[in-house]
């Protein structure tokens, strides 16, 4: 799990300009495939959106169509641990394309209208795709729901094309569109879908989960779509939050699973985690700082989908960067990983080692030492002997007891 732990938090600003809004920002899970060549076509001149009444999009002050939130015309959304909805608004695309203004510098919106086709335009390989649709006038685009980001101390929607409502949420268009019961995700058909149950499941933009109640699926990097097996109760799915972010577990009402590395080849499948939905919470998760996933319910404290040895649930807390540290009554932990075993907490301490070129690196290179203040005795993460005191040159910051 060392290559692949927990998921990737939002750029900034600069970077949603230069294109990540398309597909939702950051990474997604897992590599990508190949996939059936598609041929490239010029998107720089399209064709005029049909209208129903022909009426020329407004044009604001900086001559882009006005920002205001697409119109509802089949809401699918689901109350969530967070008491904000998650789901999706889905619109015929014409009248979507009509309203919507291309953001200078990006490829959104991710469809274009153009030689009576509809082109992908999106920042993936397959980027000037057909999607393969018999009737373009009847095609529908689904909109998730996302959580604003904060940007110099206001909410901010990634689009920029939408203010946030008064829940912080934004409306923003993904990679796939449906005509009729079929779903496509770029430019390759996905399968039959119930749209009249159909809504995403995630808020954030690291990944796209969707479920028609029967179907589950996700999207990976470069458009493509996999569809996860091993969901007990697809109708009643939603993602387990943590301080109104939703995190790499989801739950139904029989279990509670973890998205590992998955691959739509060979492994599709949710791991369960839990079955004791009720009580299972998140401890912490911090999207930037890879790994850093701890959660519990009555009976375990957990690791992305690993149980810790601890007995004493009460005892478990996090610390450091990103609380990629943890500590229970007798371990201490690093991503999940027991560092150092044997000593009792109350007589722990922890230090970074310093100078330590690891500190701005990755969590899973960092180095330290554990005192054991009642015998004076020192260890080296991952070493159960004793080490020499190390100088006051080789120590650096106290990570545990926090200060």
């Amino acid at each position: 799990m060392q290559n692949q732990r927990g998921f990737i938090g939002v750029g900034v600003l600069i970077a949603i300009i230069l294109g990540i809004v398309v597909l939702g920002g950051g990474a997604y899970y897992v590599v990508q495939k190949n996939t059936p060549s598609q041929t490239a076509i010029d998107t720089t001149n399209v064709n005029t959106v049909p209208t129903k009444n022909n009426q020329v999009p407004q044009q604001s002050s900086n001559g882009t169509t006005g920002s205001t939130v697409p119109s509802v015309s089949n809401s699918q959304t689901t109350a969530s641990l967070s008491n904000h909805a998650v789901g999706t608004i889905i619109e015929n695309l014409f009248d979507f394309l009509q309203k919507t203004p291309n953001v200078p510098g990006t490829s959104y919106p991710v469809f274009k209208y153009q030689n009576n086709q509809i082109v992908f335009v999106g920042s993936t390989k397959d980027r000037g795709c057909v999607v393969p649709v018999a009737n373009p006038a009847k095609v529908q685009v689904p909109l998730k729901f996302t959580r604003a980001q904060t940007i110099n101390g206001t909410l901010t929607c990634n689009t920029i094309l939408t203010k946030p409502d008064k829940d912080g949420l934004c409306v923003e268009a993904d990679s796939y569109l449906i005509e009729g019961n079929t779903l496509f995700n770029v430019c390759q058909k996905v399968g039959q879908i119930d749209v009249s149950r159909f809504r995403f499941l995630n808020t954030r933009q690291w990944s796209t989960i969707y479920t028609d109640g029967k179907v589950v699926g996700m999207q990976f990097a470069g458009g493509e779509n996999l569809l996860l097996s091993g969901i007990a109760d697809p109708p009643t799915l939603e993602p387990v939050f943590y301080r109104n972010e939703d995190t790499p577990y989801l739950k139904d009402a029989q279990n509670i699973y973890f998205l590992r590395n998955l691959h739509p080849e060979t492994d599709t499948k949710a791991v369960v985690v839990s079955t004791d939905v009720s009580s299972f919470e998140v401890i912490l998760s911090e999207p930037n700082e890879v790994g850093t996933l701890y959660a519990r319910d009555r009976s375990h404290i957990y690791s992305e989908e690993n149980i810790l040895p601890t007995t004493n649930l009460s005892a478990f807390e996090t610390f450091g960067r990103g609380g990629a540290f943890g500590i229970d009554e007798s371990r201490v932990y690093l991503l999940g990983k027991i560092i150092h075993s044997g000593t009792n907490k109350s007589d722990v301490e922890v230090y970074l080692q310093n100078p330590s070129p690891d500190w701005d690196g990755p969590p899973s290179s960092y180095s330290v030492f554990i005192k054991n203040i009642r015998t004076n005795q020192w260890y080296k993460q991952d070493s159960s002997s004793p080490i020499s005191a190390p100088s006051s040159s080789e120590i650096g910051a106290k990570l545990f007891p926090k200060s």
